[in-house]
């Protein structure tokens, strides 16, 4: 007992050191991925020196951190990543960077609880078997502009506490990026009723769409769990296609961060059966795109996703 004491004060010490420090000048910024280095910038501007782990394409479930990556955090002065182990494999650097006293800033951190989607054990996809177990979050919140928007409030406080020379401005672009964010909801949600009902089906490789279908209104089907990492088999694919048969659903939509061979055995499995099923286009499910793809920013990604899903479902 004196030894769990003397544990939790000396972590209470560790957390007000951090608590209090305060980085000057312009701070080196490291962010797990691109989504969350937009939001920095979109905060930041010029006042910070901002960077990211995980580029255009990478699957961040799946990611294996390369030494480079860990020098990186090392010399961050505050590194932002997203939280509820959407980073699963970068746990371990993220703990280091924590105990070598680095300032670390989780978006999902302030994240109302009850606007996030819990999986319990009954949650299951079109294939009828559980991917995911009681007590799992579903990390893909910034699919839902209003939980984005409650992230970069977040952030810009955060960002403030330990750059106070920068903290109202910090604020400020907070405000004025989360109007522009209320603006880009008011035309998705414009957008995706351009849907007609008897189409709202959205299917994808992994589950990473629950927010935005649960937000814009639109039923979410997946091959896999809300994680890549998920293992699946051939009863999963052939449940799959049985119920894109049985629905009558002609597109699915293939993820810039996901081999396509998963969904294309699902579209040769229809086929077979005499169904016809096309891609409806590709989806930025876990990474922005690169420059040409247009797809670059949170705004651009988001209006990207869709209007290839409104598209894809219209035909």
């Amino acid at each position: 007992m004196r030894y769990l004491i003397l544990c939790l004060i000396l972590l209470g010490f560790t957390q007000c050191k951090i608590d209090n420090k305060e980085v000057t000048g312009k701070p080196k910024i490291v962010c797990t991925t691109s989504m969350s280095a937009d939001l920095v910038k979109q905060i930041t501007g010029d006042k910070a020196e901002v960077s990211y782990l995980m580029g255009a394409g990478v699957d961040p479930h799946e990611y294996n951190p390369k030494l480079s990556d860990s020098e990186k955090l090392l010399e961050a002065d505050i590194i932002v990543y997203h939280g509820l182990n959407f980073e699963g494999k970068m746990s371990d650097d993220l703990k280091k960077a924590r105990k070598n006293k680095k300032i670390v800033i989780d978006l999902s951190e302030k994240i109302d609880h009850h606007s996030l989607i819990h999986l319990t054990e009954d949650h299951t996809h079109a294939d009828g078997v559980t991917h995911a177990h009681e007590g799992e979050v579903d990390p893909h919140m910034w699919h839902d502009v209003k939980l984005w928007i409650q992230a970069t409030n977040h952030l810009a406080t955060a960002l403030g506490k330990y750059n106070k020379e920068n903290k109202d401005i910090f604020l400020e672009n907070a405000s004025n990026y989360s109007k522009e964010l209320l603006e880009l909801d008011d035309h998705l949600t414009k957008k995706y009723a351009e849907i007609p009902d008897s189409q709202r089906v959205l299917v994808t490789a992994h589950d990473a769409f629950g927010y935005l279908c649960k937000r814009y209104k639109i039923k979410s089907k997946s091959l896999q769990g809300i994680s890549t990492a998920a293992e699946f088999g051939i009863k999963d694919v052939t449940d799959l296609a049985e119920y894109l048969i049985n629905n009558n659903i002609k597109s699915i939509f293939i993820e810039s961060s996901v081999p396509n061979k998963n969904l294309q055995a699902v579209i040769d499995h229809c086929a077979d059966k005499g169904h016809s099923v096309k891609i409806g286009g590709t989806l930025y499910s876990d990474a922005l795109g690169d420059k040409a793809s247009g797809a670059d920013t949170y705004d651009s990604m988001m209006r990207s996703n869709a209007n290839t899903i409104v598209n894809g479902l219209k035909k």
